[in-house]
This record gives C-alpha cells, sequence and structure tokens, in this order.
C-alpha cells in the first residue's frame, strides 16, 4: 500500500484533485462551505458543481475579504462570510507570514513552523465555532473543505454537531504535529480518511498527510 512521504506536496495540482473529490461526492442541490476561501479561486469553481445548491466562502482576512467581494461569481449561488473559524467564540488575532500574503492564520509562529517564517499579528477578527455559525444561519453543509494554515484542529473541534451530519470533509493539513489529531476528532464522529492524491486509508501508523479527504464509514 502507498504512503505519504514530507513531500507529498510538490509535484501536484492540488486544486484539480479537490475539484474531482468533490465532483465525485456532491450533488447538484448540495451545501459547500469553503473555508479559508481567499480571494474565491476555487469557490467559483465549486459554485459550478452545485448549480442548485449553495456554497458559503469563508475568509477571516479582512483586506483578503474584500478581495472577494468585489468577485462576480458566473452563478449567483455565492455566500460571503468575514468570520474566522475555531474551537470557540470571541476575538482573535490575525497573524501573516513575514513576505507571504498565503499565510494568514490565527496561530501565530506555531503555524507552518517547518517553514522557519516569522509570522507577525495584523489586528484582530470576530471568531465563532462552525457548530454557531451553522445554527446562527441554520444550513447544515454537505461538504467541508477547509484550509485554514495550521488552524484545521480547532476548526473541526468546534464542529461537533456539524460533522455529525457531513458527507464529506476535505482537509489541508498544515501541519504535522496536529495530523493526529484531526484523525482522532474526525474518528470519533466515525469518520474515515484517505490520502487525496494516494487514495490510502489512513491511520495512526501513517506519516502526516498534506491533503486528505474524511467520510463516514
Amino acid at each position: 500500500m502507498s504512503k505519504c512521504t514530507d513531500n507529498c506536496s510538490s509535484n501536484c495540482n492540488w486544486d484539480e484533485l479537490i475539484l474531482d473529490c468533490i465532483k465525485s461526492y456532491s450533488k447538484p442541490n448540495y451545501t459547500i462551505f469553503d473555508i479559508g476561501a481567499n480571494v474565491g479561486n476555487t469557490t467559483e469553481n465549486l459554485s459550478q458543481l452545485v448549480p442548485q445548491g449553495t456554497v458559503y466562502a469563508i475568509e477571516m482576512d479582512t483586506s483578503t475579504f474584500e478581495i472577494l467581494s468585489q468577485r462576480e461569481f458566473v452563478n449567483n449561488n455565492v455566500k460571503l462570510l468575514n468570520v474566522a473559524l475555531s474551537d470557540k467564540e470571541g476575538e482573535v488575532t490575525i497573524y501573516s507570514g513575514t513576505g507571504d500574503s498565503c499565510t494568514f492564520n490565527i496561530i501565530g509562529n506555531s503555524s507552518c513552523a517547518h517553514m522557519r517564517m516569522d509570522h507577525v499579528p495584523r489586528g484582530t477578527v470576530k471568531c465563532v465555532t462552525l457548530d454557531w455559525l451553522v445554527s446562527k444561519i441554520n444550513i447544515q453543509p454537505d461538504i467541508l473543505k477547509v484550509d485554514v494554515e495550521g488552524a484545521e484542529s480547532k476548526v473541526l473541534a468546534g464542529a461537533k454537531k456539524v460533522l455529525q451530519k457531513c458527507k464529506l470533509a476535505i482537509i489541508e493539513n498544515h501541519e504535522h504535529t496536529q495530523f493526529y489529531q484531526l484523525l482522532d476528532i474526525l474518528a470519533d464522529f466515525n469518520m474515515e480518511c484517505f490520502c487525496l492524491r494516494g487514495k490510502h486509508r489512513l491511520t495512526e501508523d501513517s506519516p502526516s498527510c498534506y491533503q486528505f479527504i474524511a467520510k463516514p464509514k
């Protein structure tokens, strides 16, 4: 059986793999949460996969969200939310990696530590749990795409009710140290995990995997 490697994120079109995976699981009326939507490139493609459904593009960084909000999507089925998701409600500090706007996170220097990149505060933003958000808007997502630069375990820890009904989650794991925590959280909801690239099943004995999916057993 193939295994993940430390460089499993290299030489791969992850966006294409993500879209192909979601396409194989989604139905036209599904609701998808794009958590960590950035400027909406993936959101655009997801919206076309669910023409009768809805894509919620969730982006916490204010400046990035401003760019996202100015985007005209082909399908009129995208809703935008400027909020951070974590394991509790309140306010959190946003950090950015110096010289790289793609490393916005709520973790600070412990996020993407393997990159040896300093992170600096850039302000605060409202923070809620995914369970709170879903109850507030009264929408249960069928599919989650989670890419939050190291805070993935916090997002899932605040999504206990959501995970009970979720049909598929695609998670970008930025920290080797949180990988097994992610597997434990998902196992609590009877979800099994597979490498997005290699398709093999992931267990507590597997090396850390950069992009993986979780689905109910």
